[in-house]
């Protein structure tokens, strides 16, 4: 009986604590919700006429032809 009673308090108290993380989980999840906005999309035409050129230096063209801005990592272009 006493080992029965002991054996129900360790299982409830599991429980509430996986409850008690698993809402937390979610809560945090729900928090961590940001939402993003970007710029509208705009029908831009611009004439590129570049041969050997880096892309690099294309995207400095086109920037300097529109109102647009390019962000990228250089290590990776």
């Amino acid at each position: 009986m006493k080992k029965n009673i002991l054996w129900i308090v360790k299982m409830t108290t599991i429980y509430s604590l996986k409850g008690f993380l698993l809402q937390i989980f979610i809560l945090n999840m729900l928090f961590a919700y940001v939402p993003v906005e970007g710029q509208e999309l705009k029908d831009i035409r611009i004439t590129l006429d570049a041969k050997n050129v880096t892309l690099e230096s294309a995207f400095k063209i086109i920037e300097k032809q529109s109102n647009l801005k390019f962000f990228y990592i250089e290590s990776e272009v």
